[in-house]
């Protein structure tokens, strides 16, 4: 039998936030099957028991977990890459996966809801990937290539408007609009940075949108527009992510990986 070839991600170390659900959870699970050194970043108190299990699990990848950071707060983030960069100093990979969509009730929102989103994906975006890009400055020459990959998840609305979604819409616009500026930026100090938009998938957060009163006939009038006619499974995502960070994608630079069934 012959040799398995070697992945190339394999011995590197990435860090996720909102790691423990969602497509979050997912790109976890296919980057520790590929055998990498796994940071995972959540608000959450404790990691899923999934994830529990296969930090047990040989020859996979090493996991290690940040439970209770919250990504909108900066000395928090700062607190958990700390650590990060004290077992790991070179990250080979960020996925800023961590996301929210509150909703108010009604198709306007009221403030507290649109700063709590702000703050989550837009804001909770800029601190993860900034700590890890500071590091970056002051540790790595400039056309170095090929030293880091950062995916933000955005969302058919990172480029789409969808009704009673005006901050979940206006953060994840925001976030392409980062992810453009950092390729352009970055690209001298052999990071790439892409962002990838799922449409419709299986997850708790949109879970909760198809039981949110209008929100929820939304969802349902664009489930009848994907040409697949189903929602994705958070591992089609995630497959998506492993991609963008492995190096078959080392030439994908400041890039919308739109996977979403065909619409929008």
């Amino acid at each position: 039998m012959a040799a398995a070839i070697p992945h190339s991600l394999a011995n590197r170390a990435y860090v996720v936030s909102g790691g423990f659900s969602g497509i979050g959870l997912a790109t976890v699970h296919k980057l520790l099957q590929r055998s990498a050194t796994v940071h995972v970043v959540d608000r959450a108190d404790s990691p899923p028991p999934s994830l529990i299990q296969a930090s047990n699990i040989t020859p996979m990848g090493k996991v290690y977990f940040y439970p209770s950071t919250d990504v909108s707060s900066r000395p928090s983030v700062q607190n958990s890459f700390k650590s990060i960069l004290k077992l790991t100093p070179k990250i080979s990979g960020l996925v800023n996966s961590a996301g929210i969509c509150p909703s108010s009730g009604g198709i306007l929102e009221d403030d507290e809801t649109f700063q709590r989103t702000i703050a989550v994906n837009l804001t909770g975006t800029w601190n993860v990937a900034t700590e890890l890009l500071r590091h970056i400055q002051k540790t790595s020459p400039s056309s170095l290539s090929g030293i880091c990959s950062i995916v933000n998840v955005g969302s058919s609305a990172s480029y789409y408007g969808f009704q009673t979604l005006g901050a979940y819409t206006a953060s994840k616009h925001a976030v392409l609009g980062l992810t453009r500026t950092w390729a352009l930026d970055f690209a001298p100090y052999g990071v790439r940075v892409n962002l990838v938009a799922p449409g419709g998938t299986r997850t708790p957060l949109s879970a909760a949108q198809f039981n949110d009163g209008e929100r929820g006939d939304m969802s349902r009038e664009v489930y009848n527009f994907i040409p697949m006619k189903r929602f994705a499974e958070p591992e089609e995502l995630a497959d998506a992510i492993v991609y963008l960070l492995s190096d078959n994608a080392s030439y994908v630079m400041g890039q919308i990986l739109k996977v979403n069934g065909g619409w929008p």
